[in-house]
């Protein structure tokens, strides 16, 4: 380099900001020439060589660097993760009050910051399992089905959001995840995908309610009542089928069904399937009846629903979603091994048999018209919390598995925002690419995929009768629930949730009839009244 080049970069340090280059370049160049005087009066330099400096232009070599905010913040999250497991920190997310809440809250931050300046400081390289071209096409899904929301904070971020993250079901690591749309920003974005917590509506009861419920003996075929009692919620749709089916009741993401079952189950055992799979914000106020229709305090991550939807399909063994493979020192020795470890969450059975129920809700239910081009078997789940502030679908193939967010950073009402919608119709398009390539593959369902009863029949599917809810039913068919070939509106029977828990909530056994929420979901059928009361 000339002497020119030299003294300017030497101008930079002394003030980053304002001698950057990039954008301050004439400061630079002056703080150089100052430099120069500096050299030539101590004498250092000849005057032909500080002539020649002094004059010479300054051309910079701009190259343009790809921003990778969301997978930067990411891996470096999972890696710090890493490293503290390797200190020997124990990681928790259940406490007996608040004081020990606190304490370990304190200590999680004492050992993240030395992990932290470990991973800075020590030259590690790290291997992950990001798979780039993944990447790129799921946040051009996001971007481009959230293209029509042009609203901006006044930082410039886009107001309209949304998040979501893939998982290569045979090794339970992520492959790809977004956490905000494209856009220019400073410095690192919010990565909702791992960092933001919201009510996950309907989209919590395969994992909460329904697969518990299969385990303790009933099956997709199991009859239960649909029906409005008081202090319950209502059905999105307005409408009660009577006797029906589980396997109904899923794809039709009957609330009434749901809330009994939770009852039966008890909220403390349901709930306790979202602590072994690590969920981290699971408090004291969650343990309510509404949180079987996603009424929680704080909510989830996208990150931890695809990892919820991930152990359903990996025959209910949870696996941690990290992207981290392995980790080396600076002379080559492996810090952390590449190794995946597995814990059983759910009975064999009794994911495959809600693996089987899921498939009923993209074919008939309320993701129909989502399933993918290529005929590659698919199932899932909708979800869209009260006053439609937040939607998500949260679905899997054999090889991959997906969960998208779609809302405000600060929750607003969307008129058209359900789970088939916008999220919806993001899964549907990156997951159409990813698999457009690959080998149509069946769900390994054991015994249900000959019809057997056991744990979950593959069976299951009953036409309902419409219940009054004082015990008369009339025989109806719900919107020809059985047809899978209709093209029909992605607004119609998708599912909304309750929220939260209100303030004044009484434990499950006593919920009032006030805590029932209003209706916000489009009808099951064009036929129901669209302002009926209840929410799904």
């Amino acid at each position: 380099m000339s002497l020119g080049q030299l003294c300017f970069l030497c101008s930079i340090p002394n003030n980053p900001t304002l001698y950057n280059p990039l954008k301050n370049f004439d400061n630079t160049v002056k703080r150089k020439n100052r430099i120069l005087d500096q050299m030539l009066d101590d004498g250092v330099i000849t005057k032909v060589d500080y002539d020649e400096a002094y004059q010479e232009e300054i051309k910079l070599n701009i190259q343009e660097v790809q921003k990778r905010d969301y997978i930067q913040t990411f891996v470096s999250y999972c890696a710090i993760r890493e490293l503290m497991k390797k200190n020997g920190f124990e990681f928790k997310n259940s406490f007996a009050d608040k004081e020990e809440r606190e304490t370990y809250e304190t200590e999680y931050d004492d050992a993240y910051s030395t992990a932290q300046q470990m991973l800075l400081n020590k030259g590690y390289k790290i291997y992950t399992s990001f798979d780039l071209k993944k990447q790129k096409k799921l946040q051009k899904a996001v971007n481009h089905n959230l293209s029509g929301f042009k609203d901006k904070e006044t930082n410039g971020t886009y107001k309209m959001q949304g998040s979501a993250v893939c998982i290569d079901n045979k090794t339970g690591r992520v492959v790809a995840l977004v956490g905000g749309r494209s856009q220019e920003t400073e410095g690192l974005s919010l990565n909702r995908a791992y960092q933001s917590y919201r009510q996950p509506g309907s989209s919590i009861k395969p994992l909460i309610v329904y697969t518990p419920t299969l385990e303790r003996g009933s099956t997709a075929s199991t009859t239960v009542h649909d029906y409005k009692f008081k202090g319950g919620p209502s059905n999105s749709s307005g409408r009660y089928y009577g006797y029906v089916s589980l396997r109904f009741a899923v794809e039709q993401s009957l609330n009434t069904v749901a809330w009994q079952l939770f009852e039966k189950l008890k909220p403390e055992v349901g709930l306790q399937y979202l602590l072994d799979m690590n969920y981290s914000k699971i408090v004291k106020s969650d343990y309510y009846l509404s949180a079987s229709l996603g009424g929680l305090t704080y909510g989830t991550s996208t990150l931890e629903m695809a990892s919820g939807y991930a152990t359903l399909e990996n025959d209910g063994k949870y696996r941690e979603p990290t992207c981290i493979v392995k980790i080396l020192d600076s002379d080559g020795n492996e810090i952390v091994s590449d190794k995946v470890e597995r814990k059983s969450v759910y009975k064999k059975d009794s994911a495959r048999a809600m693996v089987d129920i899921l498939t009923g809700v993209i074919k008939r239910g309320t993701a129909r018209g989502l399933g993918l081009d290529n005929g590659q078997p698919s199932a899932g789940k909708t979800g869209t919390t009260n006053d439609k502030k937040d939607g998500w679908f949260c679905g899997f193939t054999p090889y991959y598995t997906t969960a998208v967010w779609v809302g405000y950073d600060s929750p607003k009402t969307v008129a058209d925002l359900y789970g088939s919608t916008y999220p919806g119709r993001i899964w549907h398009e990156y997951m159409n690419e990813i698999h457009k390539d690959l080998d149509v593959k069946e769900f390994d369902l054991g015994e249900l995929s000959s019809g057997s009863s056991g744990g979950g029949s593959s069976s299951g599917y009953t036409t309902p009768q419409e219940d009054t809810g004082s015990g008369g039913s009339v025989d109806t068919d719900p919107a020809d629930s059985n047809d899978n070939d209709v093209d029909v509106d992605p607004d119609d029977g998708t599912d909304t949730q309750v929220t939260e828990p209100p303030a004044t909530q009484v434990p499950a056994t006593q919920v009032p009839a006030t805590a029932e929420p209003a209706a916000t979901e489009p009808p099951a059928d064009p036929a129901a009244d669209p302002e009926a009361e209840g929410v799904e």
